[in-house]
């Protein structure tokens, strides 16, 4: 897919970006866009698999059969009035159908032919999202789960991932002892394998993996020393899952495996929630775990960009640059420079950056801590366009005065 137009309300225009297949990072200032850039390409990309242009013909054709009819009314007319009225809706319907952008897909007739057989997904995720797993401890027919699915397909699915996992896992009981079906059992076992490599992958832990309660029904996340239900995730976890179980559970209901699901996903701040080591992690965990769908996402966060490789492009909104190169070879600081456009430290900042050092170096206890207080909260104000080294200065100054405040008490 291929991307061309123009964004009259968010005043952008001239947007070419040849994606050939390859996933894509927005970026660009605060303010320049980037939200208003994938607002318009949902819509757009709905209209191609919703087949819109059909509803712009038949409108266009209601509108000329609609001109036709009133031309043989009195204009006084309360029928005139109203056809007149059901013209200016159909006008602005065609007006909002033609707005945005152009798009150039690879195969699209392939996409279409899969989205409405459910093979292929469109899914588009905002930037406030939290994962909502629902609590689960019964189990449902697998079944039943798909058939819902199904007549939910344009809703998120992941709130049923626990439920899922209950399933599959009374499944592959079932197989093994009363069924004594070793090859299907086999499978529900590899399923859940695979998961926990995701897992580990995840969270960065070779021993993560999930357990299951036998007493409970109940399945919850371990890396071998703290163990967490899927409701008591950090916030940075739940915003992965929230995406992540979706697109899993779409695999599962739709009888494919995760390499097999096609599609596109659009992804409004991706580093949303997320600490530095998931900000590095997150794109290239998507790609790998559902390689055939092409993600389009937004980004504040340097992290995110360095992350990628060749088949990852990035498009900087404020600048109307494209940037082919695979950036994970530039350094975090250079990225912040040119793509995020922020200046080296001024003057201010150094003032601030030396009167941390000061704090820290120092050996007593500082008489006000109240001002100390005051001085981490004036650098936090900027913290994400701070240079890392300004940012460790930050997080050393943070807990040595967490750690006199406590010693004080």
């Amino acid at each position: 897919m291929n991307i061309r137009g123009d964004i009259p309300h968010a005043k952008i225009e001239n947007i070419n970006i040849p994606l050939n297949r390859r996933n894509l990072i927005i970026t660009g200032r605060n303010g320049s866009g980037k939200t208003s850039f994938l607002t318009t390409l949902e819509r757009n990309i709905l209209n191609n698999l919703e087949k819109k242009d059909q509803q712009l013909l038949q409108s266009q054709r209601n509108i000329e059969s609609w001109i036709n009819y009133r031309n043989t009314l009195a204009k006084t007319s309360e029928q005139y009035i109203s056809i007149s009225n059901q013209i200016e809706r159909e006008q602005e319907k065609i007006q909002l159908l033609n707005n945005g952008f152009q798009l150039d897909f690879n195969s699209f007739d392939e996409l279409q032919s899969n989205y409405d057989s459910f093979k292929a997904i469109f899914r588009s995720f905002p930037a406030m999202r939290i994962s909502s797993i629902d609590h689960a401890t019964q189990t449902t027919s697998l079944i039943e789960e798909k058939t819902i699915a199904k007549q939910n397909f344009k809703h998120n699915l992941g709130s049923k991932l626990e439920q899922h996992l209950i399933n599959v896992k009374t499944s592959e009981a079932f197989a093994k002892g009363i069924e004594k079906d070793e090859i299907k059992g086999k499978k529900f076992e590899e399923w859940f394998n695979l998961f926990d490599t995701s897992l580990k992958k995840l969270f960065e832990n070779n021993n993560a993996k999930l357990v299951f309660s036998n007493e409970e029904r109940k399945f919850r996340i371990t890396d071998g020393k703290l163990i967490s239900s899927f409701q008591d995730l950090s916030s940075g976890y739940k915003a992965i899952f929230d995406i992540y179980a979706d697109l899993l559970l779409r695999t599962e209901f739709f009888d494919i495996t995760p390499s097999e699901l096609q599609g596109i996903v659009l992804i409004d701040e991706i580093d949303a929630h997320l600490h530095i080591s998931l900000q590095k992690l997150i794109l290239p965990f998507f790609s790998e775990s559902f390689p055939n769908i092409q993600f389009i996402v937004s980004t504040h966060s340097p992290f995110v960009i360095t992350s990628t490789d060749n088949d990852t492009v990035v498009y900087d909104i404020s600048s109307g640059e494209f940037f082919e190169d695979d950036l994970s070879y530039y350094s975090h600081e250079s990225i912040i420079k040119e793509l995020f456009h922020v200046k080296e430290e001024n003057e201010n900042l150094k003032k601030l950056s030396g009167q941390l050092l000061e704090f820290i170096e120092l050996k007593d206890s500082p008489k006000d801590l109240n001002t100390i207080q005051d001085l981490l909260n004036e650098i936090h104000k900027n913290f994400e366009k701070l240079s890392v080294e300004l940012q460790l200065q930050y997080m050393v100054a943070k807990n040595k005065l967490a750690k006199l405040k406590h010693e004080g008490n």
